[in-house]
This record gives structure tokens, C-alpha cells and sequence, in this order.
């Protein structure tokens, strides 16, 4: 009995022991200090000799799938292959002409085991080689249980243009009870809406050993969602690696990791640097230093119980004269029994203190449940996510907000502040209008309602309308996106439809204005963009000639049209991606590559981000606009026969010139040379003869003295018909009328 009241005592124990243990951290403070100041010698010494090893090798990863971009881009953008895919069905003659075709490529992919398109237009795999039966392809010779056939039918139809995959091992069945295993990390590209993927299989423990094998030791790749690419560690545990880092180097639990990242790519690279040996050897001293403090802690103790005897406790004096219950002994002792009173108090308004952070607490944690169950991420607490989640049937409101530029101006120049402001909002309106629900802030710009829907329930949409109403008031500041997804009873399909909001949250209309959206109203199908074939080839003539105003007032227009047509933001965008692919083609076409000066991923990007016509119009001109100046300050790659029909219908279009003269010229055939100059150019080889006659004839019809017959025998056209019909066909006006208003002019 008097051992417990010493160990609670409150004046003489206490003071004696947090004396004590004051002295003991005043002491150990140095043994900290020298232990820190050797941690950080450690520490400069591996920054120092790895950070350059680990720029090398992160140059040379990013070099070689910066390399693999730009071949699967102009592969992808090859004539015949846009031409097949853009076909219903695919017959034997497109797979041999396709396969002619990636065959041609076959050197231009290092450290690839194989490439290969994949489509599901017809039932072959088209590799370099040969072609596969997709069943044989997928269940033989390149055996994954995740890389099926299914999955990269369910990947083309993802919104994405290049994407790098997990490595894994694949089976190659030789024989019955034979097979070889290769560990390869797919790559994929994918253009526009047409059905087909280029996938490349790395060999990447190949070209990471050509790197630098010995570097290669707990190295990591990872994308941009933190999903684990390639690492040769025994075991992957990619815990620590979860977060971003805030600097190039950090240090963890395991050692000292190195982090990287892509700016292109959105690829982080990490390299850990063990310290086994260091933190063995810290464990020890570690030990000894653990030791001293408890031992010191323990003579504390009894020190301080010995003396708190020796002199006694007057703690123990209160509770002797609480027994006696004499008021007057008690004034005489020269106790305050009110300030045991006031302790008592302070500790019940303590307890209810923490009981309402208790609460506040639990709804923070019932909001991080929702999070991680609507994101599928995995944790011990899964079977408390299980027990807390929506039981009845359930919907999802979903809000994507959107800034005015007055916002960032007035408010604030983060958007995650007005989205957690107007999250409490949205919120409170929602635990208004529906009974058992749950709202939390999911991303900077996205708030999600998970809303309890049963047969007594007003329509879910009226109701959600009600609350956009009120929301007006915030107009001037943003606009919002709000989708309502279908009504769900199984609560493994919450996910699901979180994802499915997000994906139908694109099919708003082009408007800086609030849009409400249903699942079950929203038609995938219909108002899809207008971009005739005669249009693009009429595009691609003009980027071809670097006619600059003329091009850019046609993106215009086009962009214009189809949004008078009232197409969604979806389909805007995919019209947007086709006008930066056609523009892509003529710089590979001139250039034969693309210039490092465009960063076409930064583009696609751009694209993701824009919202209204104006915004899609800048990043679509700025676009063309700077491949035009490109294509007018550099020359483009020399071309024999293509300079050569040019030189030669420069210095004799005044003559006859025909098809198979040029190619008697230059010894090829008339078909070849037509198929040629048309691929290099992008225009006809007669159109060109015409055109260049027609320029000529506008110079000459300004010489009113001139008639319009010799004009055009002048230029080589000896028939009039046919020299106004051609005249009319490239300038919109007969000779004539050309004629008499350059005379009104003047």
C-alpha cells in the first residue's frame, strides 16, 4: 500500500524523478549528437558517389523509351497502317501488307523481343516475323495470365496514347512439358479512334544490364500511379516507395533511396542503397545507449521512492485527512480540499474534450474509409471498410469543379482550398437532402456523394438540382461537372462506378457553365465530330506548303463547326488529337522523325486539360502554327526524285510534260513515281504540274494586252477549256473574272 501511494504521489516523488530524468536526456543528448553527426557523414558520402552513377543510368532508361515513343509513333502513322485500321474489316492482303511493314521496323526496336499490332478486326497477331492466330499467339508463345487477349482488347479502349505495363514473365511452350520463360515489360502506343495498339515486348533485364548491371541492385521503375514497372529485388516490397519524394534523395528504414522522374513520361525511377552493415552496427551502440537510460532510470526510481519515505509524502497526509473527515484538522494542516475539487473538475471536462475529438476523429476516419474502398486500395482495416460502407442501395453524385480565373485572382491560388470549402458546402446540403449519406474531397478539383437511395426517395436528380440552385451564388468563382451514376446494390461495384463517373464526366458540353449529367441519360454514340477525308487532305496540303494563315483559319473553322454541332468535350477532344496526329504525319513525312523542338506528349496533355472551344482552339493553332514555322526555317530531308520532278516542271512547264516522260527520266516506273511523290508530298504529281502552271498564269493575266489563250499557252496548257476549268478549280474564278477584278483594283 505505501509502495502505490509512492508510485501516484504528486510533490516530492515527481519532482525528484523528472529531475532525474532530466539530468539522464541532458547527458545522452551528446551521444545523440555524435550519432546524428556520424549519420550524416554516411549520408554525403553515398549521395556523393551515387547521385552521378544514377543520372547515367536514369538518362539512358529515359533516352531509350523516348527512342521507342517516337518508332511506335511513326509506325503507327504510316499511310498504309492508318488506312488498314481505319477499314470495318481486315483481310489477308492488309495482314501480309502490315506485316511487310513491321517487318521493315524490325531494326528499329533494340532490346524488343517482339512487336506487334493488335487489333480486333481480325484474328491474327502481326509480329516482324510472321502472324499469329491470336489463340496460338497468346496461350503459346507468349503465355502471360495477365497480358491476355482480353486485356489488351480492354486496354484499346482506354483513353491514352503510350503507356508502359508491368513487367512479367512470359511462357513460350515449345513442345508438350517444354518451356522457356522471358521476363518482358510491355510498351504500348495507340492513336486515335481506331481500333489498334502497337505493343512492344521489352527485354529489360537485357537493356537494363547493358546499362550498368552491377547499378541494377533494388532498382526501381515505377509509372505515374506508383504501380511497379520493373525491379530485379528478390523481394519487391514497394512499400516505401509509395510517396513522392520531395527531393532527389531520401532516407528509409532499408537504407538510402535515390528517386528520379521522367518530366515527359511521368516514369519515377528509385535506386536503394542498403545500409545492413550500418545499422548493425548502430543497433549496437543503439543497445548500449537503451541500457544506460533504463538503468539510470531504474536508481532514479529508487533514489527518489527512498527519499520520498526518508521525508515523507504529503499526499499521503491529504488522503489520512480525507479519512478522518474533520473539516478543522484539515484547515490546520494547511490543506485546500477545493483544489482537489478543481482537479476533478479539470478531468471531466478533459474526458468530454477528448470524447468530442473522439468523434470528430471517428468521422475522419469513416471519410478515409469511403476513400479507400472507392479507390480499391487494399489495407488491414478492409474488414472495418466492410462494416462501415453504405448497406442499402446507392448511388454516386460525383462533382468536378472548375476555377474562373477569378478565383485565382480574388480567392485563393490553390484550387484544393476552394474544393475543401466548398466540399463542407456541398456536404451539408447533401445530409439534408438525403438520409445516410457520405460526401469527402477525392482529388484537388473532385468531391464525391455516396447517397442512400430506397423506394420512399424523391428522384435522385431533382433533388440534385435542387442543390446546384443553390450553389449559384457561387457562379462568378467556378462552374461544376456533376454526374449521377446508376442506382448499385452490390458495394464490391463502388469502384466501379466511381471510375464510370469520371469517365462520363467527359461527355460535357463545351460550356463555362454548371452541367448536370445522368449515366443512364448520357448517349455514347451520338454527335460525333466532323472531319471529312476531303478536309484532311486539303489540312495536310496546306501544312505541306507551309501556308500558314490558310491552315490555321481552316483548324479554326473546323473547330467551330463542330462545336455549333453541340458535341460533347469527349468528342472534342478526339477531333483535336486527330488534328495534332495529321500535323505529327507531315513532319515525319518531311522530316522523316519529329524534331526534338516538339514535345508531343505535352501536347496530348494539354488536350486533357481544356475544357471550352477557346481553349481547344489555342492549343490546336499554337500547335500548327509552330510546325508551319518549323516547316518554313528548316529545310526538309533531300529527296532525288521529289526535287527532281520539281526542278524539272520549273524549268520546262511551258511544254508538254507527261507522267511517263519523268519516269523514263529518272528510270523508275510511272506507277512508282506517282505512288512516291504523292506519299512525299502529300499532293498529286498532276495536281502540282497544274497548280505551278495556274501561279504562273496569274502573273501573266495581270498584262491586260495578253490574251487569255496565249496566256495559257504560255504556260503549257494548250487547250482553253481545260485552262479555264483548271484555272476556276484552283482559284474559285474563271480567267477572265480574275482578270477584271485585278483591273477594278488598279
Amino acid at each position: 500500500m505505501g509502495i502505490t501511494n509512492l508510485m501516484f504521489s504528486r510533490s516530492l516523488f515527481t519532482n525528484l524523478i523528472c529531475s532525474f530524468i532530466v539530468i539522464i536526456l541532458v547527458l545522452s543528448s551528446f551521444n545523440i549528437f555524435s550519432y546524428k553527426f556520424y549519420i550524416n557523414n554516411i549520408e554525403k558520402q553515398i549521395i556523393n558517389n551515387t547521385n552521378e552513377r544514377f543520372n547515367n543510368v536514369f538518362k539512358s532508361f529515359d533516352q531509350y523509351f523516348d527512342l521507342l515513343q517516337k518508332t511506335a509513333i511513326r509506325l503507327y502513322l504510316e499511310k498504309d497502317i492508318q488506312s488498314i485500321l481505319n477499314k470495318k474489316t481486315i483481310s489477308n492482303y492488309d495482314v501480309y501488307t502490315v506485316y511487310k511493314i513491321l517487318n521493315n521496323y524490325s531494326n528499329d526496336f533494340p532490346y524488343v523481343s517482339t512487336f506487334y499490332l493488335f487489333t480486333q478486326k481480325t484474328d491474327f497477331i502481326i509480329t516482324p516475323h510472321a502472324t499469329y492466330n491470336k489463340d496460338s499467339f497468346f496461350n503459346t508463345f507468349y503465355y502471360n495470365t495477365m497480358y491476355t487477349e482480353d486485356f489488351w482488347l480492354w486496354e484499346g479502349k482506354k483513353n491514352f496514347n503510350y503507356r508502359l505495363y508491368p513487367a512479367m514473365d512470359f511462357i513460350y511452350y515449345a513442345s508438350p512439358g517444354k518451356a522457356r520463360s522471358y521476363y518482358l515489360m510491355p510498351i504500348v502506343f495507340k492513336g486515335a479512334n481506331n481500333g489498334g495498339i502497337i505493343v512492344a515486348l521489352i527485354d529489360i533485364v537485357s537493356l537494363a544490364n547493358d546499362i550498368d548491371s552491377s547499378f541494377m541492385k533494388d532498382f526501381y521503375i515505377v509509372d505515374y500511379d506508383n504501380t511497379l514497372l520493373y525491379t530485379n529485388a528478390s523481394s519487391a516490397d514497394f512499400s516505401g516507395l509509395s510517396e513522392d519524394l520531395n527531393s532527389s534523395f531520401k532516407k528509409v528504414d532499408q537504407g538510402y533511396l535515390f528517386s528520379l522522374k521522367s518530366n515527359k513520361k511521368g516514369i519515377k525511377y528509385y535506386k536503394l542503397i542498403p545500409n545492413d552493415e550500418i545499422k548493425r552496427e548502430l543497433r549496437k551502440t543503439n543497445l548500449i545507449f537503451v541500457l544506460f537510460i533504463i538503468i539510470s532510470i531504474i536508481i532514479s526510481l529508487i533514489i527518489s521512492i527512498y527519499m520520498v519515505i526518508k521525508f515523507n509524502n504529503p499526499v499521503k497526509q491529504i488522503a489520512a485527512l480525507i479519512d478522518q473527515g474533520e473539516n478543522d484538522n484539515i484547515k490546520n494542516a494547511g490543506v485546500n480540499l477545493y483544489d482537489i475539487q478543481n482537479h476533478v473538475q479539470k478531468m471531466v471536462s478533459e474526458n468530454i474534450y477528448y470524447a468530442e475529438k473522439i468523434n470528430e476523429r471517428d468521422s475522419m476516419l469513416k471519410n478515409f474509409l469511403y476513400q479507400s474502398k472507392i479507390k480499391n486500395i487494399y489495407s488491414d482495416i478492409n474488414q472495418i471498410i466492410d462494416e462501415a460502407v453504405v448497406r442499402s442501395d446507392y448511388a454516386i453524385i460525383y462533382f468536378k469543379v472548375h476555377y474562373r480565373d477569378r478565383y485565382f485572382q480574388e480567392v485563393s491560388s490553390q484550387s484544393c482550398v476552394g474544393t475543401f470549402y466548398l466540399k463542407e458546402l456541398i456536404e451539408l446540403y447533401i445530409e439534408n437532402s438525403f438520409d445516410g449519406s457520405i460526401t469527402f474531397h477525392t482529388e484537388k478539383d473532385q468531391i464525391i456523394s455516396i447517397v442512400n437511395v430506397d423506394t420512399k426517395s424523391q428522384n435522385i436528380r431533382q433533388k440534385s438540382e435542387d442543390i446546384l440552385d443553390k450553389l449559384k451564388s457561387e457562379d462568378e468563382y467556378l462552374f461544376l461537372t456533376v454526374v449521377i451514376s446508376n442506382v448499385y446494390k452490390d458495394i464490391s461495384k463502388l469502384s466501379d462506378a466511381y471510375y464510370r463517373t469520371i469517365e462520363l464526366s467527359k461527355y460535357r458540353q463545351l460550356k463555362s457553365e454548371t452541367q448536370l449529367l445522368c449515366e443512364d441519360e448520357i448517349t455514347m454514340v451520338s454527335n460525333k465530330f466532323y472531319f471529312p477525308l476531303e478536309q484532311v487532305e486539303r489540312f495536310t496540303k496546306l501544312l505541306y506548303n507551309a501556308r500558314k494563315d490558310e491552315a490555321i483559319c481552316m483548324v479554326k473553322n473546323l473547330l467551330e463547326y463542330n462545336f455549333k454541332k453541340e458535341i460533347n468535350q469527349f468528342y472534342m477532344n478526339l477531333l483535336s488529337i486527330e488534328i495534332i496526329n495529321h500535323a505529327i504525319k507531315v513532319l515525319i513525312e518531311l522530316y522523316y522523325d519529329i524534331p526534338d523542338e516538339f514535345d508531343i506528349e505535352s501536347i496530348y496533355s494539354q488536350l486533357d486539360n481544356c475544357l471550352t472551344l477557346e481553349q481547344y482552339t489555342d492549343v490546336c493553332v499554337d500547335f500548327v502554327s509552330s510546325i508551319v514555322t518549323y516547316i518554313e526555317t528548316h529545310a526538309k530531308e533531300e529527296d532525288y526524285i521529289v526535287d527532281y520532278v520539281k526542278q524539272y516542271i520549273e524549268d520546262n512547264y511551258m511544254n508538254d510534260i507527261y507522267l511517263d516522260l519523268l519516269a523514263d527520266n529518272l528510270g523508275i516506273s510511272k506507277s512508282y513515281l506517282s505512288s512516291y511523290f504523292k506519299d512525299k508530298t502529300g499532293e498529286n504529281l498532276n495536281d502540282y504540274l497544274n497548280n505551278f502552271r495556274i501561279q504562273k498564269a496569274l502573273k501573266l493575266l495581270t498584262d491586260s494586252t495578253i490574251k487569255v489563250q496565249d496566256v495559257a499557252e504560255a504556260v503549257g496548257i494548250s487547250n482553253a477549256n481545260t485552262f479555264t476549268r483548271l484555272f476556276k478549280k484552283f482559284t474559285g474564278q474563271t480567267p477572265t473574272e480574275y482578270r477584271q477584278s485585278k483591273l477594278v483594283q488598279k
